[in-house]
C-alpha cells in the first residue's frame, strides 16, 4: 500500500512538471508571437488610406511607419469630382501636398487610388486616362510631393448585373485594362509611375489574362484581394492563392508584380476580416503567407486594408 506522503511527493512532481511545462509554452507562445510581430513589421507592406489626405491620415502616418509600412494607396477620388465640377483644388492640392511630402520624410511612398464598379462601361471608360491626365499635373505642379504610382480600384464584380451579363463585362474589363497599359506607356512622364490593379482571389483564370494585360508595363503590380482571417485550411488565404501564384511563374513574365492582400475592416461576413481578432492574429496569418510564397519571384509583399482598421489594432 502508497503511503499518504509517497502520494503527496508524487502530486507535487506532477504538479511540478505540468507547471514547468506549461512555462515552456508560454515562453514559446510568447517568443513566436514575438517574432511573428518582428516578421510583420520587417515585411514589405502597402495600406489602403481611404480617409484622403486629411490632417488625421496625416498624423496616422507615424504609426504606419514604425510598423514597416512603405507604400500608402491614398484614396483620390475628390480629385475628379473637384476637376469635374470645376471647383478650386487649391485646398485639396494643398493637402495632398502636405500628406506627401510628411509620408516621404518617413521613408513612405504614396500611390493615387482611383475607381469604380461602371468604369468598364462606355460611358465611363474615359476615367482611367482623365485620372493619369490628373495625377501627372498635380506631379509637375509638386515636384516634391510627388505620387509614386497610379492604382484603378475597378471593382465589376460589384455591378448588380455582374452575373448576368459576366462575359461580356469582363471582356470590356480586359479591354479597358489594355487601354490602359497602353496609356502609360505612351506617355513618357507616366512611364515613371507604378501601375497597380485589384483583383479577387476568385477571378481564378481571369486572374492569368490580368497578368498577361499588365505584364506589358514593367512597372506593375497585381493585388489579389485573399480575404481570409485564416492562412491555413482549404478555406484559407494561402489555399485560394495557390493556383494563381503557381501559373504566375510558370508564365515566364517579369510582371507583375503581385501583393496580397487581407482585410483588417468591420465587414462581413466575418471569415473574411481580422477584425476583432488583434494584431497578433494578423501578424500570425501574414508570416505564413510570406514563408508559403515568399520564395515566389513574383511576389512582393502584403497589402492591408485599411489604415485606420489596423491602427486601431495596435493600440
Amino acid at each position: 500500500m502508497i503511503s499518504g506522503e509517497k502520494i503527496k511527493a508524487s502530486l507535487a512532481v506532477a504538479l511540478f512538471v505540468i507547471i514547468s511545462l506549461g512555462s515552456v509554452y508560454l515562453a514559446s507562445h510568447r517568443q513566436t508571437v514575438r517574432e511573428n510581430r518582428e516578421t510583420f513589421v520587417k515585411s514589405e507592406k502597402a495600406v489602403w488610406e481611404w480617409r484622403g489626405a486629411t490632417s488625421v491620415a496625416r498624423a496616422d502616418l507615424l504609426a504606419l511607419s514604425k510598423s514597416g509600412f512603405t507604400t500608402v494607396y491614398l484614396g483620390t477620388g475628390k480629385l475628379v469630382d473637384l476637376a469635374e465640377s470645376k471647383e478650386s483644388t487649391t485646398e485639396y492640392y494643398s493637402n495632398l501636398e502636405s500628406y506627401i511630402l510628411e509620408a516621404r520624410t518617413l521613408g513612405i511612398n504614396v500611390q493615387a487610388v482611383f475607381g469604380g464598379p461602371k468604369w468598364a462601361e462606355p460611358d465611363y471608360s474615359y476615367l482611367p486616362n482623365y485620372c493619369l491626365k490628373l495625377v501627372l499635373a498635380y506631379n509637375k505642379a509638386h515636384p516634391s510631393a510627388q505620387f509614386t504610382g497610379i492604382q484603378y480600384d475597378i471593382e465589376v464584380y460589384n455591378l448588380s448585373d455582374f452575373a448576368t451579363r459576366k462575359s461580356g463585362i469582363m471582356q470590356a474589363y480586359f479591354v479597358l485594362l489594355t487601354d490602359i497599359v497602353a496609356r502609360m506607356n505612351d506617355v513618357s512622364d507616366a512611364r515613371e509611375l507604378e501601375l497597380g490593379v485589384l483583383v479577387p482571389y476568385w477571378f481564378d483564370t481571369d486572374t492569368d489574362k490580368v497578368a498577361r494585360i499588365m505584364s506589358e508595363y514593367s512597372k506593375s503590380y497585381v493585388v489579389i484581394m485573399a480575404y481570409r482571417n485564416e492562412a491555413d485550411g482549404g478555406d484559407g488565404s494561402i489555399a485560394k492563392l495557390e493556383g494563381e501564384m503557381d501559373r504566375l511563374v510558370s508564365s515566364q513574365n517579369q510582371a507583375p508584380k503581385v501583393l496580397i492582400a487581407l482585410e483588417v475592416a468591420d465587414v462581413q461576413p466575418a471569415k473574411i476580416t481580422f477584425f476583432g481578432l488583434g494584431l497578433d492574429k494578423l501578424s500570425e496569418a501574414s508570416v505564413k503567407i510570406i514563408e508559403a510564397y515568399g520564395d515566389n519571384p513574383h511576389f512582393a509583399g502584403l497589402a492591408i486594408d485599411h489604415a485606420e482598421g489596423l491602427l486601431e489594432m495596435e493600440k
